[in-house]
């Protein structure tokens, strides 16, 4: 895939150009493999506390993990000329989704103690670990071993990196509040009662996990390819060729 494999480094244009490309070409896929879990997360988060509460929680670390996880094994299957599917990313992801879960967990934890004790600035353990979830998937990496391999990767690029991850959640930020105002503004014009705005508010809510948090994921995914092939040229070719892809073929 010459968007990951060029000779020079991956321009932040080019990222974007070829992240929405996948995105576009591979819609239903994406989408049906986030939904599996935004949906029922989204639903439990609708509870009465403190399960509403618990699947707030739930739903930002689970989350935390699965988007980085579906949007790195679409790019391995796109680089494989195989045309994923929710069902085969699925397969792939599940059996390491608890260690993914919990290794982006713990990254989360670390970055809010530095926070709260000032021990290691916020912002750069968060750009550090931008690529947890990538490195578990991708190189089977757990725990404080896979927010070490991250942050090596980060190395010597935190401004490149924090310059993606900044795109990336402008374009978040911005797609997702256009789509949570839009309650406020159908109630505006058409007189709707506080229920029935706070449904489609919840529904919004939903759909734009589901739609747009993708993009940020594929950014950031092609992003960690590209500096692993910056570093280690064709060692990592060979490393995702020991990957199984959708058809369980080998890439």
């Amino acid at each position: 895939m010459s968007a990951i494999g060029g000779q020079r480094p991956l321009d932040i244009g080019r990222a974007l150009d070829a992240a929405i490309a996948i995105y576009r070409r591979h819609f239903l896929a994406i989408v049906a493999a986030m939904a599996v879990a935004v949906v029922p997360l989204a639903l439990l988060t609708l509870a009465p506390r403190p399960w509403g509460l618990a699947g707030t929680f739930l739903q930002t670390v689970v989350l935390g993990g699965v988007t980085p996880g579906v949007a790195t094994l679409v790019i391995v299957d796109v680089r494989a000329g195989v045309e994923p599917t929710a069902a085969t990313v699925w397969r792939r992801l599940g059996p390491i989704l608890a260690g993914l879960v919990l290794t982006v967990a713990l990254a989360l934890v670390v970055a809010g103690l530095s926070f709260v004790l000032l021990i290691v600035p916020f912002l750069i353990l968060i750009v550090w670990f931008q690529f947890v979830g990538q490195v578990v998937v991708i190189e089977r990496h757990r725990f404080f071993s896979a927010m070490g391999r991250s942050r090596d990767l980060v190395q010597g690029s935190y401004w490149r990196v924090a310059g993606y991850a900044i795109l990336a959640a402008t374009i978040t930020g911005v797609v997702s509040g256009v789509l949570a105002a839009a309650p406020g503004a159908a109630a505006a014009q058409f007189g709707l009662h506080l229920a029935a705005t706070t449904a489609i508010a919840d529904a919004i809510g939903i759909v734009s996990r589901v739609l747009v948090a993708p993009v940020q994921a594929l950014l950031m995914a092609l992003l960690y390819f590209d500096l692993r092939l910056r570093r280690e040229g064709g060692d990592i070719a060979r490393m995702l060729d020991a990957l199984p892809v959708a058809d369980g073929a080998a890439l």
